[in-house]
């Protein structure tokens, strides 16, 4: 393992999981120029994946609908599980292994989807990409760096008050996820 002077375990767990998220961006971007890009995509689980992409990000009726209780509350189960097992996950001896492994999940998907938003759109991919993103991610982006500092540290503990606090800032995300996403998704086509 490195050596990262003062970081301790959570900062050399903190730094694999770091180098996990960039190869991840960095396979994820290579697998979408290879898949997106190409007219092959005749094989059935690859045909289905592309016939749910053509749908687009930004285009999905759902995503654009105006939010309502429903939404809301699929948004919520949603988040709130997800947020449920990071915490879970940070709780337990293998956080620093699953915590890697998120992040380079997530940062596959996120090359993958960079990629693709860039092929379909071109110069104007990115912006659309981010505001798909907006303004949610100004709320799940903490959490899960919260999330993510209590797995790696060295004493886990249960931490009620904080863990209370980061479900509110998922359901405001969830909120703004489902009411004020859809605004920003208009203006994009």
């Amino acid at each position: 393992m490195w050596k990262i002077r003062g970081g301790g375990e959570r900062g050399q767990a903190g730094s694999l999981c770091f180098i996990c998220f960039f190869l991840g961006l960095a396979a994820g971007t290579l697998a979408g120029n290879w898949i997106c890009g190409r007219e092959w995509l005749s094989l059935p689980l690859l045909a289905d994946v592309q016939s749910r992409w053509d749908v687009g990000l930004w285009q999905g009726p759902w995503r654009k609908q105006p939010g309502n209780g429903e939404k809301l509350l699929y948004l919520l189960q949603r988040r709130l599980g997800e947020g449920a097992l990071g915490w879970i996950l940070g709780l337990t001896v293998c956080a620093a292994p699953a915590f890697c492994l998120l992040a380079l999940y997530g940062g596959f998907s996120l090359g993958w989807v960079i990629t693709c938003c860039t092929l379909e759109e071109g110069l104007l991919g990115l912006p659309a990409f981010l505001l798909s993103c907006f303004p949610q991610m100004l709320f799940y982006l903490p959490v899960w760096g919260l999330l993510v500092w209590w797995g790696l540290g060295e004493r886990r503990k249960i931490r009620l008050l904080p863990t209370l606090a980061a479900a509110v800032f998922l359901g405001l995300g969830a909120a703004a996820e489902a009411f004020w996403n859809p605004l920003f998704l208009r203006l994009l086509k």
